[in-house]
């Protein structure tokens, strides 16, 4: 499934609600590239794999086909599973390692691409200083603001309907010694919390 130069999978996959598809990144750390990859479990082999047809969209194409969106040519993405939305749309979010923050659309039920309204960007949302790798991005239904860790220690909200509306609190030292935040927030949506791990905290 690899299109990139040395490109790796890195972060954990996420399946359509049917299990016939799967998203995942693959990164080589200066390009992200997102696939949708409808799968045979049929066609080949640990040893000899098969090479899924390439298309743009996964509606109607006859397994194994795979849809390669690179959403970043300059940055690559080490620590950010991507977040499907189940409940809105049919929509992913995505981090990559320079602070910035994805909205994909179109994910299992049409063409996928990059979102450009409500403050969305092509190039993504700068949500972090530059260079800070961001984790996987949570998506809290009650409040719609998606919520992400930072190497810097910090936990960011983005709302969801206004990219723009962002805030954030120093979890983490962002230190080296363990002081950033590299696993993806837990959220209680019932109790309006939020959970984000750092193993040095901030002063």
């Amino acid at each position: 499934v690899a299109t990139l130069t040395s490109g790796e999978i890195t972060t954990s996959p996420v399946l359509s609600l049917d299990g016939t598809q799967v998203a995942f990144v693959e990164s080589n750390g200066s390009a992200s590239v997102l696939h949708v990859l409808k799968w045979l479990d049929s066609n080949g082999t640990v040893g000899a794999p098969v090479t899924p047809t390439a298309v743009t969209s996964t509606v109607g194409c006859t397994a194994p086909c795979m849809v390669s969106l690179e959403y970043d040519s300059s940055h690559g993405t080490t620590l950010s599973s991507p977040f499907y939305d189940y409940q809105v749309d049919d929509a992913l979010y995505v981090g990559n390692d320079n602070g910035e923050l994805f909205r994909i659309t179109g994910i299992f039920g049409g063409t996928p691409a990059v979102a450009t309204t409500n403050g969305w960007s092509a190039t993504g949302v700068a949500v972090a200083a530059a260079a800070v790798k961001m984790t996987g991005a949570i998506l809290d239904f009650n409040s719609g603001n998606i919520f992400v860790g930072g190497s810097d220690g910090k936990l960011y909200a983005v709302l969801s309907t206004n990219a723009a509306t962002q805030h954030s609190i120093a979890v983490g030292s962002g230190n080296a010694d363990g002081g950033g935040i590299v696993d993806a927030p837990d959220i209680d949506g019932f109790n309006g919390t939020v959970l984000a791990y750092a193993a040095a905290n901030a002063t």
